[in-house]
């Protein structure tokens, strides 16, 4: 196969993109050099591209020919110079079309999902997207509610069914979004979508520990650490979030004081 001269812009402030371009280079994927950050483009790159575009998707370049391409494209752009035309099967529409969306669900939340907890200069960050950042914050919600059921299924010394548990868990975080419609967050839905990915972290340190519960057959009461760990992990994401957007504090605290007091007087009314 051609070696590829072609070279990747990935965005530095998302660490998921920062250690997917370090994977790259590890691997022998792409050579150090064809790896470069967005906020480090070269003014003549920069020209013959799309801001629109490479501020949203993941940007490939070839300086020879001046052609970019951009997100899915630019990915199977690269794959193809390194396995060959057989890549080509990805852009069949049905397909393509699937892995698209799952891809810009990704690279319009990136921020959210991952965000490099720094203020960089020449900085370019995804447009704000509606579809794709309530799609996100849907999804995020209806796998948690599907973790959270599994979990009070799974906790039967304390409740009867798991949609008691989803109640117990889910009202303190529908609450909390209820309150950020009244607070003044200059920009909710960005908050919205590092509440979602909070939730999303600490929903799935539990998963590891359900699935060995249940197929491994290990101590009950390490479900129970698994909800502590979980605790601890969004408090900890929730400081450092806040702390980022510029947010007050006083933000975390009322989204911890509103999720453990909605929960211990649900588990009151209930038992």
């Amino acid at each position: 196969m051609a070696t590829s001269s072609k070279i990747i812009y990935f965005d530095n402030g998302c660490r998921v993109c920062r250690t997917g371009a370090l994977l790259a280079s590890k691997s022998g994927f792409s050579e150090q050099e064809t790896l470069n950050p967005l906020q480090e483009m070269e003014e003549g790159a920069a020209c013959d591209m799309e801001k629109a575009r490479y501020c949203n998707e993941v940007a490939v370049y070839d300086p020879a020919t001046k052609e970019s391409r951009y997100g899915v494209k630019g990915i199977l752009w690269v794959l193809e110079d390194k396995i060959g035309k057989i890549v080509r099967v990805f852009l069949f529409p049905p397909l393509y079309i699937l892995i698209n969306f799952f891809y810009h669900i990704f690279s319009y939340n990136r921020r959210m999902i991952a965000p490099a907890y720094v203020k960089m200069d020449n900085d370019c960050k995804p447009e704000f997207h509606w579809g794709f950042r309530l799609v996100y914050i849907v999804m995020a919600g209806l796998f948690s509610a599907f973790i959270s059921y599994w979990m009070g299924s799974s906790l039967k010394e304390y409740f009867t069914s798991g949609y008691e548990y989803l109640l117990l868990v889910g009202a303190g975080w529908l609450i909390h979004a209820a309150m950020i419609l009244v607070y003044r967050v200059k920009d909710k839905m960005e908050y919205y979508g590092n509440l979602a990915s909070i939730m999303l972290a600490g929903i799935l340190m539990q998963v590891p520990f359900l699935f060995c519960f249940h197929f491994f057959g290990i101590n009950y009461n390490w479900l129970y650490v698994s909800l502590v760990l979980s605790d601890i992990l969004m408090t900890y994401m929730s400081y450092r979030r806040v702390k980022y957007l510029d947010l007050s504090q006083g933000i975390t605290f009322a989204w911890w004081l509103t999720l453990h007091a909605s929960a211990a007087l649900i588990f009151m009314l209930c038992h």
